[in-house]
Parts: structure tokens; sequence; C-alpha cells
């Protein structure tokens, strides 16, 4: 490559939107290849997609030369203008202004192109300069500003369903609120900033919804927690207040304690992780364990009363637990009435 960019300037920065004033300003210097400053069977040129376009260029040696306008997309500088001793120093400044073209999507166009090519009229090694620019469609605009919208009803429906859920939704909330203000900014920004803010937005969506998952998650370990701490009291009260801790209907409700308190100690471990979703799952398998073996005591409440309960061994043991509690009553009758038999007889 036979030259140096000492300045390339695009106004104004960032995307554009269409018929939008673009200006470019662009200096380089030649540089020497033998004894002249620029190869005489190479060229320069330079390209736009901008609409309305204005060139003025100027080839500076030693700081002295006259500027040329041209309204032409390509501009070309043939090497015979620019191969000059290499004692002189050659600069080529460019200025360019247009409007940016209209688009029906938004896409990339180049706002300004500088080629070397050769006698075969191609590009030699990194012989170009390109500056792209984003032009924005206006429709896209509006239809970005909507989808993102959209996203920020849902969120409030989620917000509101789980804040009657009982969920903290305060720390979600904050996000809502940010993500709502950016997406004001977008509709009264520039094309070329309003994307900066839907981003923004969106970005403020995303940490909303994981910290709502995480704050829905941690709602139902509570609520898991709350139910298997009932359940403990109900395993008190059999096993210390009535002395059936052997009992098989006791045994089972213990079973699904402890499931339950297996399937918490996992929802903890995927909370720990960020696995909200997951975490959410086990909390909630968790409080079913646990409410069935809630309300297993409660129905055993009703079987057994406050009373004298006959523990349940369960199967053959009851059986015999019966059978020997008939023999029993049987034999003390027996002998109550042969007692009273005998009184009778000393009349």
């Amino acid at each position: 490559m036979n030259y140096d960019v000492d300045l390339l300037e695009v106004t104004p920065e960032g995307d554009i939107s269409p018929g939008e004033r673009i200006t470019v300003r662009c200096i380089v210097t030649l540089t020497s290849v033998g004894t002249e400053t620029f190869p005489s069977s190479h060229a320069l040129e330079a390209y736009t997609e901008l609409e309305d376009l204005s060139w003025t260029y100027t080839i500076l040696v030693n700081d002295v030369g006259l500027p040329i306008t041209d309204g032409k997309r390509y501009l070309r500088i043939i090497g015979w203008n620019l191969a000059y001793p290499t004692s002189s120093e050659v600069k080529v400044e460019y200025l360019l202004e247009g409007d940016a073209p209209e688009v029906t999507a938004t896409q990339e166009k180049i706002i300004f192109r500088l080629r070397q090519l050769d006698s075969n009229e191609l590009v030699i090694t990194n012989g170009e300069t390109l500056v792209e620019r984003t032009i924005i469609n206006p429709g896209d605009i509006e239809a970005s500003i909507a989808a993102v919208e959209q996203d920020l009803d849902n969120l409030r429906a989620s917000l509101d369903e789980q804040y009657e859920n009982g969920v903290n939704t305060n720390a979600a909330e904050e996000k809502y609120d940010a993500a709502k203000t950016e997406i004001t900014k977008a509709k009264t920004a520039s094309y070329g900033t309003v994307q900066t803010y839907l981003t923004n937005a969106e970005t403020y969506l995303d940490e909303a919804e994981v910290l709502l998952d995480e704050a829905w998650a941690d709602n139902e370990i509570t609520q898991a927690q709350e139910k298997i701490d009932e359940v403990d009291d109900e395993l008190t009260y059999w096993t210390v207040n009535r002395s059936m801790s052997s009992d098989s209907r006791v045994i089972a409700i213990r079973t699904q304690l402890d499931n339950a308190q297996t399937l918490l100690t996992l929802a903890k471990d995927r909370q720990s992780s960020g696995e909200y979703n997951q975490a959410r799952i086990q909390a909630q398998g968790a409080e079913d364990k646990a409410a069935a073996a809630l309300n297993a005591s409660l129905t055993l409440r009703d079987e057994v009363g406050e009373g004298f309960a006959l523990p349940n061994f369960g199967g053959l043991v009851n059986y015999l637990l019966i059978g020997g509690f008939i023999v029993i009553v049987a034999v003390v009758g027996i002998l109550f009435y042969r007692r009273r038999t005998r009184w009778d007889e000393l009349g």
C-alpha cells in the first residue's frame, strides 16, 4: 500500500437515519515507491453510497494544491497525477458530503471507501480503507420499541401475579422501573441513539426476570420449610405426648417428612447455584410431601382422639394384640363367673 491515513472523521457518529446529512473528511499521505511518490500505473479510487453527494478533493504537493469538486459516486485519481519525485511531499485531502440513503430494512451502508488499484484494476494487499454505518429503517425502530414494550408488559403481569402469591418483588420492581425509563427515552431519541436505550431496557428486563425467579424460588423454599416445621411439631406430639413412635402410621408420617426434607435440601442447593427454576420445582415437591404428611397426621388425630390409643403395629401383630386382649377379657369373665357361682352355693 502506498498511502497512509493521517485523518478520517465521520460526522455524526453512530447509527444514522435516512436523509441525515453526513460529512466525511479524510487526509492521506502518499508513500514513495522507487523514485516516485506513488506508482504511476496505479490509481486511488474513492466511493460512497450516500445520496445527493458532493466530493471536494485536493492534491497537495508540499502543501500547495487546488480543490476540485465532483458529484459522482466513484472518484478516481490516476497514478500519473500522484507520481512526483520523492523529494516532494504529496497528500490528498477528501471532503465528502451527502445524505444517508433510504432503506427498506435497517442495514449497513458504505459511507466512505478508499482503494489503491493496481494496473489490473485489482485492490492491492491492505489497500482498502472502509467506513460503514448502520442506516436505521424507521419501521424497524418502531417495531423494536413495540417488542420491548411487550416484554415490559409481560414482566408487569408476572410481577403482579407473584406479588399476590406473597413473593418479595422489590428488587425486580427496581429493574422494571429502570427498563421503563429507558423505553421512554428511546421513544424521543434520535435514530442514532434509540438502539442504545432499547439495549439498556432489554438488559434491565433480563436482570428483573432473574431477580423475580430468585425471589419466587425463595418464597417456595420458605413455604416448604413452614409446612415441614408443622409436620415436625406433629411428630413431636405423636412421639413425645402420645408415646406412639413405634406406630406404623406415625412411622409413615416420619418417612414422608424425611422425603420432604431431602427435597428441600436439594432445592436449597439449586438455589445457591442459581438454578432457580429447578429450585422452585424441588421446593414445591417438598411442600407437597410435607402437606401429605400433615394431612395424614390430622387424619390420625381424628381416628384416635385425644385419649388412649391402641398402637398400630400393622398386619399380624395387630391381630395378635387384639386376640390377646379378647382372651384376657374372656379369662377374667370366667373367673368372675366361677367366683359368683361359688358364693351362691355357700349362700
